[in-house]
């Protein structure tokens, strides 16, 4: 133990040498220039072209005043960005809203009878009708009881470094209590009353922010990865209700639509990489025409529509009283940042004017609840757009998926036995090229439509595609480059009528996901030089 604790020592020095240590902690802000003088919401318009920023030149401000100013509005911008989406509206907040509905009038509500007639976009009803479809049996009350057995066993687990509490109680008060049965109890139940009557605790309501520079030693405005640190107490509430027994059940049932690996038990981010890789080999080993596109949502945790996610929830079996309870935390919560000076004293909530929408990186029930989301996406592509059918190389056995994903990072295709596989007729011709064309333009649109109406949005940016076509060369089929005539992909994803673009690239163009770099041409040397 001595020696472990020696090593441990050793390891934090060299961290402390090698690593920005001020990165939890502004005293500078990055503007870009010629913004000094300008509303932060000016900023935010200028940096939603993600082009712009390559060629901006940046000023740092260091007034701790300003720069608190500052991060505050933007905050506020960048949870309201779903304000804009279908189901972000007061109208449907006020219809949908657990908390202001009984046990019935959610079952109600759960049959879908009351979207048929409203006047939302086709992909918005469907994905309306997938959130109400396939529900499943109710998680067992006694599962997500918090016992003082319960209580003791997370704590006395529970990592003391762990960042939490900013009430003052350490994690360590609540690993020392976990070791004495009477003030488990006591503890335990006192969660158990507020979480079953979705009561939310006065110091539960208080969130520190914690802003965390995406590139070292630049902190611009833009630039941060957001963290929410919440009570130690609550979060165990989440990380057992939500990350143990919710995610649990679901796994055990067999309800998760197998296309989705982020944050489930057993299941490794590795396998959507391996699965793009070997989608590639097939393709190239059968040599017809076929499509591949990578998506990346933008901020997928801090987009999520609480009172949509809540029926996503109940679908998948988690009690109505839980969504509740997350809907009034989530309207009662407090956001401090943490900045140099410390903790500030002021704080911004969600109100009717300006809604914050998400549930926050750094919470235990973010993953599940992204998960939900994420199955709706993909059970209603399943049903409605072709997709990656592969055949093994035996003839016998095959593989039919819409996408693979790693939470927010989607790997989605499209093949010629696909659409054969959708639209089955007799003796079908091997589709055209321009089918495949068609057809994947189709399918983004419409993922990219169900993904809006979730509150979610696509990074444009960060996402790309690749027209996958062979020629006959040589006694064999060669997969050559994309002709000039195919323009990028077209996609209108907000229902207005008006058209941004995901870039195609050559098959020869290598591209990384999920750490892993790939070319559909079948040439590693990109990765093999980053390995090697």
């Amino acid at each position: 133990m001595k020696e472990r604790e020696k090593q441990r020592r050793s390891w934090e020095k060299i961290r402390f040498v090698t690593q920005n240590q001020d990165h939890r902690n502004i005293d500078r802000l990055g503007l870009p220039a010629g913004f000094e003088n300008r509303s932060t919401k000016d900023i935010w318009d200028y940096l939603s072209d993600s082009t712009r920023e390559k060629e901006t030149d940046w000023v740092f401000i260091t007034d701790s005043e300003e720069i608190e100013e500052r991060l505050f509005e933007w905050q506020k911008l960048h949870f309201g960005q779903a304000q804009s989406t279908p189901l972000a509206s007061k109208e449907w907040h006020d219809v949908l809203n657990p908390v202001q509905k009984s046990d019935s009038e959610i079952d109600a509500i759960m049959v879908g009878d009351i979207f048929e007639n409203s006047k939302l976009p086709t992909e918005a009803k469907t994905f309306l009708k997938a959130l109400v479809s396939n529900v499943q049996p109710q998680i067992d009350p006694s599962q997500i009881e918090i016992t003082r057995e319960r209580f003791q066993k997370f704590y006395k687990k529970a990592r003391e470094s762990t960042s939490s509490s900013s009430s003052g109680l350490h994690l360590g008060h609540w690993k020392a209590a976990a070791f004495d049965k009477d003030v488990s109890l006591v503890l335990s139940t006192i969660i158990q009353i507020a979480v079953e009557n979705a009561y939310t605790l006065t110091r539960w309501v208080k969130v520190v922010t914690v802003l965390m520079e995406k590139i070292a030693a630049h902190p611009r405005i833009h630039k941060f990865r957001t963290l929410h640190l919440v009570e130690s107490d609550f979060n165990f509430v989440l990380r057992f209700i939500w990350g143990r027994v919710f995610m649990r059940h679901n796994e055990d049932n067999v309800n998760w639509n197998d296309n989705q690996y982020g944050g489930r038990r057993a299941i490794q981010g590795q396998s959507a990489a391996l699965n793009k890789t070997l989608t590639l080999d097939t393709i190239r080993y059968y040599g017809e025409p076929a499509a591949i596109v990578d998506n990346d949502a933008k901020a997928c945790y801090d987009r999520i529509i609480p009172v949509v996610l809540s029926y996503a929830l109940i679908r998948l079996g988690l009690p109505k009283h839980l969504t509740r309870f997350m809907c009034t935390w989530l309207s009662k919560a407090k956001y401090f940042l943490k900045l140099a000076p410390g903790i500030t004293e002021h704080s911004y909530s969600s109100t009717l004017e300006e809604y914050i929408f998400g549930t926050g990186q750094g919470t235990g029930w973010s993953p599940p609840n992204w998960g939900a989301i994420s199955d709706i996406i993909s059970s209603a592509m399943d049903k409605h757009a072709p997709g990656m059918f592969l055949y093994h190389p035996d003839g016998v056995s095959f593989s039919n998926r819409s996408f693979d994903a790693f939470v927010d990072d989607v790997n989605s295709g499209l093949t010629s036995d696909g659409i054969k596989f959708f639209h089955p007729q007799p003796n079908p011709p091997i589709p055209l090229f321009q089918e495949i064309y068609a057809q994947i333009k189709s399918n983004i649109q419409y993922y990219s439509r169900l993904l809006y109406t979730s509150g979610g949005q696509l990074a444009l940016d960060k996402c790309f595609a690749y027209l996958l076509e062979f020629k006959w060369k040589n006694g064999k089929k060669e997969m050559i480059k994309t002709s000039s005539i195919y323009a990028p992909i077209p996609v209108d994803q907000k229902f207005e009528g008006s058209h941004d673009y995901i870039r195609l690239l050559n098959p020869d163009q290598p591209r990384k996901m999920l750490g892993c770099i790939t070319c559909p041409n079948g040439d590693t040397k990109a990765q093999f030089d980053v390995l090697f």
